[in-house]
């Protein structure tokens, strides 16, 4: 049975537009290894597509490529920086709405600033706590 995991790419913040612009995610870095067996992570394995929301509510559709580990044959999809896995949101949205949080504003105020739900904010605050 293949099992699956992710590998976050790191994207230098020039290239997130032009990348969100075609839609598409990011390709192979030379040299990556399986972050299970260490072994040599090659070429593509399919993919998917995947909404991610970012600033001001925007939500945008990438192509996210998946790779295969050569030894052990697991699959990674390969995450760009700005995308965190299994959330719908951006890691700069994510992470300014914590960041305001810990600094005393209040989730409503949090959530208009960078047009999210309120429950969404409210639900991040709140794992933040605990």
């Amino acid at each position: 049975m293949l099992t699956s995991s992710v590998l976050i790419v790191g994207v230098l913040p020039g290239e997130v537009e032009s990348m969100l612009a075609a839609g598409l995610g990011l390709g192979l870095p030379a040299g990556a290894r399986c972050p299970d067996c260490d072994g040599l992570v090659r070429g593509r394995w399919r993919g998917y597509r995947r909404l991610v929301r970012l600033d001001a509510g925007r939500v945008v559709a990438l192509r996210i490529a998946r790779t295969r580990c050569q030894a052990c044959r697991r699959t990674h999809a390969l995450l760009p920086s700005f995308v965190v896995p299994g959330r719908l949101d951006g890691a700069r949205s994510l992470f300014a709405a914590l960041l305001a949080g810990a600094r005393g504003v209040g989730q409503r105020r949090i959530a208009a600033r960078l047009g999210l739900p309120e429950t969404t904010v409210r639900g991040w605050c709140r794992r933040l706590r605990d």
